[in-house]
């Protein structure tokens, strides 16, 4: 419920604040909730003159003594500046929640079915293309995943690739995977899809991820390879006609970046699908054929984050886009790692989706045992156990970072990849989360 704000109350903002400008924008931190508003410089102003003692009246009386704005141009900025305090609970009673333990959160599990790919995008960290040795047949996934149902029950299982649907027997395994009671999502993209296989995905299939580099076919298949636009817009329209849901996966790079700003919006309204909704990754990870590209595909540019800002904004308008990197109010101690079991298509477990530092392979590994690894490495790798991090004004925004990333640049999961461009990319994130 909405506050009603009376000109003589006494705005109880969180005690404990840091302050960044950046460019044109304020953000309020406070730290230990966390919690944060983004203002412009006049609310900024306004609110520096917040305190135990100043009523809203008093704020008003000596904001106009410091300026020469007009009435109603200051009673606009004391509204917008009290909206943002109460859409964003920025007070002192605000309560802070701890986020749940490792112990209580459900495992979900990301199986790659294969590493063959009937594409070779110029981005993809996996470098799909060809199947690797040993990969599983279908007797030892189906018994792989009743081995985990025994002790993880109706979770998430994501079926990935490579191309997933290049293997002839992958439905038929998601469909073994639904009937033990699992949400399955299958991640794709796209041009497998026709008539032949569109029923039976319909069947086992709760949300399908298509990879979309482009809207329009040149860029599309710039990026994709030549005549795949076509086969991507008709999985598209079966999907839409199977009613799944369907989730669009938007990687951004330089090549596409206008092409996505200009024409996504226009696409998506025609395509009129009330079952779709947007993801944006605008970061490339610098592995498999990415590590081919130019630098100009990684650096940090003002352009694209505005252009990035722009498309999240109009996507969040129109309801395809809710999708937030960050929360507010919770103690988040950890990056997450640990709460995925990640299985290569050789059977190899990992524990998040980074296929970096196997952890045992899953044909002969001990479920139970597997669950109380990734816990402990969950707990030993809290930020509590992070030096650098103790005293950052980012750490339960932040909470330490990709602990994978850290160990590969350091050989270290407790020592954070942190530097003053690290944490500006945050507070961009952030601010155009905030608009």
């Amino acid at each position: 419920m909405e506050k009603n704000f009376s000109i003589n109350d006494v705005i109880e903002i969180p005690e404990k604040l840091y302050i960044k400008k950046l460019d044109n924008k304020y953000i309020i931190l406070a730290v230990e909730k966390p919690n944060w508003i983004v203002l412009d410089e006049k609310e900024y102003n306004m609110f520096s003159l917040i305190n135990k003692e100043n009523r809203i009246i008093d704020i008003l009386e000596q904001y106009s003594e410091s300026c020469d704005d007009q009435e109603e141009v200051i009673i606009y900025c004391m509204q917008s500046l009290l909206e943002k305090i109460e859409k964003n609970k920025f007070y002192e009673s605000t309560n802070t929640v701890e986020n749940e333990s490792i112990e209580q959160i459900k495992k979900t599990i990301q199986i790659h079915l294969t590493h063959k790919c009937n594409m070779r995008c110029i981005h993809c960290y996996m470098a799909a293309g060809n199947a690797i040795n040993n990969e599983l047949i279908e007797e030892e996934w189906k018994s792989a995943i009743e081995n985990l149902s025994k002790v993880i029950k109706n979770t998430e299982i994501v079926f990935t690739g490579g191309e997933p649907l290049i293997r002839k027997d992958s439905v038929s395994i998601m469909k073994f995977a639904k009937k033990h009671g699992h949400n399955i999502v299958l991640f794709t993209n796209g041009v497998l899809i026709d008539e032949d296989n569109i029923l039976e995905l319909s069947k086992c299939v709760d949300e399908i991820q298509v990879s979309m580099e482009g809207v329009t076919k040149g860029c599309y298949e710039n990026v994709r390879g030549k005549a795949n636009y076509d086969r991507f817009i008709n999985s598209l329209n079966l999907i839409k006609k199977y009613k799944i849901p369907l989730t669009l996966a938007i990687t951004i790079i330089p090549s596409n970046i206008e092409d996505i700003e200009h024409n996504l919006i226009n696409f998506l309204e025609k395509f009129n699908y009330d079952k779709v909704n947007v993801r944006i990754n605008a970061k490339l990870d610098k592995e498999g054929y990415a590590k081919n590209l130019p630098e100009e595909f990684f650096e940090d540019s003002n352009h694209i984050n505005d252009s990035v800002g722009n498309i999240k904004a109009k996507l969040v308008e129109m309801g395809y886009f809710d999708e937030k990197k960050y929360q507010k109010n919770i103690h988040f101690y950890n990056c997450g790692i640990g709460c995925s079991i990640t299985i290569d298509s050789n059977g190899e477990i990992y524990p998040c989706s980074k296929l970096n530092i196997s952890r045992g392979n899953i044909v002969n590994k001990n479920i139970n045992e597997l669950i109380d690894e990734f816990n402990k490495l969950n707990k030993d790798t809290e930020i509590t156990n992070m030096k650098l991090c103790k005293q950052c004004e980012l750490k339960y925004i932040c909470s330490g970072g990709c602990r994978i990333d850290n160990y590969l640049k350091s050989g270290n999961y407790l020592k954070p990849i942190c530097n003053d461009s690290y944490k500006e990319e945050i507070y961009r994130t952030l601010i155009n989360e905030s608009l």
